[in-house]
């Protein structure tokens, strides 16, 4: 198989399940800083595997790009959005580069006082030590941190 620059995109953000929990707190009296969503893969290209199988180290993805979970906000950060990017080691000694783009997108449930912000992050995975290339394409034209 030929060799692709670009070998995952994926979009992390709130599991819906646990973002609905999180609202349903809201309307419980629960303040907006205490109600927290696990991150969670919403989309990914290529859906499947192909010759090299990354999906144990995707798994990981949101974890690790929201370690302490994704808070509800109640006024959108700045800068947002905003680069990051990290090189993640495989068993076999391979390294897999990650450019993430995090944005901070406003809510449209109307509960409890809003409007209120989550983050999601749009990520690129490369087999390639290419985050500077990664780095200066359009998706990525914010502020590192």
């Amino acid at each position: 198989m030929a060799q692709r620059l670009i070998r995952y995109f994926t979009i992390l953000g709130p599991c819906p399940e646990s973002l609905q929990e999180g609202l349903k707190s809201l309307e419980q009296g629960t303040k907006a800083q205490d109600v927290t969503f696990k991150a969670t893969a919403l989309e990914r290209f290529p859906l499947e595997d192909d010759d090299v199988p990354l999906s144990p180290l995707l798994q990981t993805l949101p974890e690790f790009c929201f370690k302490d979970g994704l808070q509800l906000l109640s006024v959108k950060p700045s800068p947002s959005p905003f680069f990051a990017s990290f090189v993640f080691s495989t068993e076999k000694g391979g390294r897999l580069h990650v450019a993430c783009l995090t944005v901070h997108e406003r809510l449209h449930d109307r509960t409890a006082g809003g409007p209120y912000y989550t983050s999601k992050a749009l990520c690129l995975v490369s087999l390639f030590p290419c985050l500077e290339l990664l780095r200066s394409l359009p998706f990525a034209t914010a502020p590192s941190w």
